[in-house]
């Protein structure tokens, strides 16, 4: 008759091998999926914390200075490009005149055609 407590032995190669081999449970290993397949268990990959950079309060205001600059010089650009900046304007009586600057240090200049 057979011992109910007894532990169950993986079988081996060698009958008198005294050392007991437990065997590993299969559901640490295998699973089946939601088709009915048993598949092998993939490793859980645990992605590592984001590490969080604090910018300096020099960095910001810097940054922000530097915005409000690039942001004045291109609508510089633009308001002098819409007022014809430099170039000329003919007019129907056969005069012209160059267009004026804004914060640019430029003196127009006319004549006829």
């Amino acid at each position: 008759m057979a011992n109910p407590n007894r532990i169950p032995r993986v079988a081996t190669q060698d009958h008198r091998a005294r050392d007991i081999e437990l065997a590993e449970p299969i559901n640490d290993v295998l699973y089946i999926n939601n088709k009915g397949s048993l598949m092998p268990k993939r490793p859980v990959l645990k992605y590592p914390t984001p590490i969080e950079h604090k910018t300096s309060i020099h960095v910001v205001v810097a940054s922000v200075l530097l915005t409000i600059l690039m942001a004045f010089f291109i609508a510089l650009l633009g308001i002098n490009w819409l007022m014809q900046c430099g170039e000329p304007i003919y007019f129907s009586d056969r005069t012209w005149t160059t267009g004026e600057c804004l914060l640019i240090p430029y003196t127009p200049v006319s004549g006829t055609w």
